[in-house]
């Protein structure tokens, strides 16, 4: 073929849903980036939980002990030394559902990132509270216009669709195609032989096309259309996740921020509601509701912080680069 204009827009079609591949397949390796990040940070959060409920173990023991020599010498009566245990075996089983969930979601995490079944490990990384400085909620709209892969392989793909169209189009266009053949005629002996040629010059003209060719306009126009509304539907969703992870970001630091201060105060709960129990001023009541006060602000300061480093990992999926500033975004080194 020396000329086929149809032929050139389905191969520049072609070439720009190749492209489109691509970039979905960046898009792929960024939702895995992220998979596993939602997955570890799960797990460092269940084993905080773990060693929380562990130290509210660890003072409810010591608590228990106090009671039962306290009461060996009258000091309280035997209610309270009840009260105490029954905070102790709360507390137990706290340890019990916690160790369970952290085997549940270590099982989790070793199956998102390949690890053979049954397969026994420990994470090394703690992601403490690290602030995202730097971007705001504009340059993050913009970039996610400019990197995100998914959008811009929802841009190739409407290009792709608009050459597609034009392929089309172009099918009533004239073509011009050549064709050539060289041989030898003659005797065996190459001393009487000659060489042949023949070439051809072949100029097709479509006639009888025109229904063919309106049929297959108004597929490729209706499949132009739904490309161009799922870009603009893409755009959309973009421009919504990227809000709505700056939204999470705010509200989840200013929840560890508050769980931090209260953490203080209900540590300065306990040991004074500790102090006048041995002082006899007042029943171990108080000292179980401060526990139970240092178990939820802990519990509280976990879930936040977690919340925090996932809405920093949504809004490294939101502008599209996951794979590249995950890590950072988290604050690690």
């Amino acid at each position: 073929n020396v000329f086929n204009w149809s032929a050139i827009k389905n191969w520049r079609s072609s070439v720009e849903s190749e492209r489109a591949s691509e970039y979905s397949y960046q898009s792929d390796r960024d939702l895995v980036v992220v998979t596993s990040a939602n997955a570890y940070l799960l797990v460092i959060s269940d084993v905080a939980t773990v060693y929380t409920v562990q130290a509210q173990l660890n003072t409810a023991q010591t608590l228990v002990q106090n009671d039962t020599d306290l009461n060996k010498h009258g000091v309280i009566a035997s209610i309270d030394l009840l009260r105490a245990r029954v905070e102790l075996q709360t507390q137990q089983q706290r340890l019990i559902g916690a160790q369970n969930q952290l085997a549940i979601d270590k099982l989790l995490l070793a199956r998102v990132i390949g690890l053979p079944s049954g397969q026994e490990f420990k994470v090394t990384d703690s992601v403490p509270y690290a602030a995202l400085d730097g971007i705001t909620q504009e340059q993050a709209l913009h970039e996610a216009h400019s990197t995100r892969p998914d959008f811009l392989a929802a841009k190739q793909q409407v290009r792709a669709a608009e050459l597609a169209y034009q392929a089309v189009a172009a099918e009533n266009y004239p073509s011009l195609s050549t064709d050539t053949t060289y041989g030898d005629i003659g005797s065996p002996n190459f001393g009487t032989s000659h060489g042949t040629l023949t070439f051809m010059l072949t100029l097709n003209v479509p006639i009888f096309l025109g229904t063919q060719v309106r049929a297959d306009k108004l597929q490729a126009d209706s499949a132009l259309q739904q490309r161009r509304a799922e870009l603009a539907n893409l755009e959309g969703e973009i421009d919504d996740e990227v809000r709505t992870a700056f939204l999470n970001l705010k509200s989840s630091s200013d929840l560890v921020s508050v769980s931090t201060s209260n953490i203080d105060l209900a540590g300065q709960t306990l040991a004074q509601a500790q102090d006048r129990s041995r002082a006899g001023v007042a029943d171990n009541l108080e000292v179980v509701q401060a526990q139970e006060s240092v178990a939820a602000a802990n519990q509280s300061y976990i879930t936040s912080l977690n919340a925090y480093n996932v809405a920093k990992i949504s809004l490294a999926q939101a502008i599209g680069t996951a794979e590249k500033s995950a890590l950072q975004y988290l604050g690690a080194k």
